[in-house]
């Protein structure tokens, strides 16, 4: 919960001003930002809490990625020299994280939970282009 909540915090604070977007880069935000992604199918649903990521930590921490590389070039070059793009591509988008959900019942949280991170991919992804 602290993970998820600091990602927030961090998306939130640099969503418009390059000064703390520097800031939390030269704090290696991107750097711990990207280590809150799953690896290896590593997302947890809410009747799986022992698996390594929270759908909502993901969330939140794509928010923050998102923040941090619209308008930067720094963060952008930072993230693709760090793999993002491609942990992106093959556990996000290609994978079954982002689309996992989607087969759930509408009224269930893990279809709440799937529409909310492919809303963040599709904003990250808007952001890079």
């Amino acid at each position: 919960s602290v993970a998820t909540a600091s990602a927030w915090v961090v998306g939130t604070a640099v969503k418009l001003d390059d000064m703390v977007q520097n800031a939390a880069l030269d704090a290696n935000a991107m750097t711990q930002l990207i280590a809150l992604l799953p690896r290896g199918g590593t997302l947890s649903t809410r009747s799986d809490p022992s698996v390594q990521r929270s759908a909502n930590t993901v969330i939140k921490a794509t928010f923050a990625i998102g923040h941090l590389l619209r308008g930067n070039r720094r963060s952008q070059r930072l993230f693709l020299e760090s793999g993002g793009l491609d942990l992106f591509r093959q556990e996000l988008v290609l994978g079954n994280l982002t689309t996992s959900g989607l087969s759930a019942e509408l009224t269930s949280s893990e279809f709440r939970d799937s529409i909310g991170l492919l809303s963040k991919v599709l904003a990250l992804v808007t952001d890079l282009l």
